[in-house]
């Protein structure tokens, strides 16, 4: 689907009410492989690439990497959702995702019924609370928000195999025909991709979001978060009654990051039961 700025791969199908999910890095649409079926049998599942990762299209950065904001792509989101003919509808993101999901939701909140993050902290946050424990488990934030060309040359020096399977975090129970499809779409253009995105978070991501941090979403929010991720903390309910001002609940799960993956059906309980119209 072609939007104002880019071209969005696409998978959708299902009935009833709208459903978005948004994917995060290193992946693609395809990261919902454990929840997607049994959610279309309730909802109109929408499962998008994001722009610069899997097979969406790579803009150009624009000034001051303006394209690749997650206000920017949260916009194309919305052009994708109106192109199937919604208007409003239910958003889960996770990682990446998820934090376009929270822009979308302070610059657009009559878009978003309801709205589910995935074992994410506010950008604002992160980056104004790091620790030493935080920056040895996601030491991926600093390392691809360096300047061109110096991540994505580090990147392209090892094949995509090697580096999906050794970053660390990977589910165990990851269906080779799913792993096979993250690699077929790490290539130098979605590396480029992911990395205009984690500049951009380090930049003017974080400037608008430092711009809004008095700033509430009003969205009801379910919150998920695992507590095996990298790294583990405590912090999701205290964080986020800062940063929400309708949280319905926030649950930790005894998993890691990839919760949609590691504890399907018990996410998908979850869902069921947060998003009814």
């Amino acid at each position: 689907m072609r939007t104002k700025g880019a071209v969005i791969r696409v998978r959708h199908g299902g009935s009833g009410p709208p459903l978005l999910l948004l994917h995060g890095y290193p992946n693609n649409h395809v990261l919902w492989h454990a929840v997607a079926a049994k959610l279309a049998q309730r909802y109109h599942v929408v499962c998008p690439d994001l722009r610069g990762y899997g097979d969406s299209s790579l803009p150009d950065p624009g000034a001051r990497l303006i394209n690749y904001s997650h206000r920017v792509m949260a916009e194309d989101m919305i052009e994708v959702m109106e192109q199937l003919g919604h208007q409003r509808f239910f958003l889960i993101g996770h990682d990446r995702g998820a934090r376009v999901s929270h822009r979308m939701c302070l610059d657009h909140p009559e878009r978003v019924m309801k709205l589910c993050l995935l074992d994410m902290l506010p950008t604002y946050y992160v980056w104004t609370n790091t620790t030493r424990e935080w920056a040895l488990g996601t030491w991926h934030w600093a390392f691809l928000a360096q300047p061109e060309p110096f991540p994505q040359t580090m990147i392209n020096a090892v094949t995509p195999e090697w580096f999906l399977t050794n970053r660390g975090g990977i589910p165990r129970q990851r269906p080779k025909i799913v792993m096979d499809e993250f690699i077929r779409c790490f290539t130098p253009k979605t590396i480029s991709g992911a990395c205009r995105d984690y500049r951009a978070g380090a930049t003017i991501n974080f400037e608008m979001d430092a711009a809004d941090k008095d700033k509430k979403i009003a969205t009801p929010l379910l919150v998920l978060w695992g507590t095996r991720g990298a790294p583990p903390t405590d912090e999701y309910p205290t964080v986020w009654r800062k940063f929400a001002s309708n949280l319905e609940t926030i649950e930790p799960l005894a998993t890691g990051h990839y919760i949609q993956e590691e504890m399907p059906e018990q996410c998908l309980d979850r869902f069921f039961k947060f998003f009814v119209a």
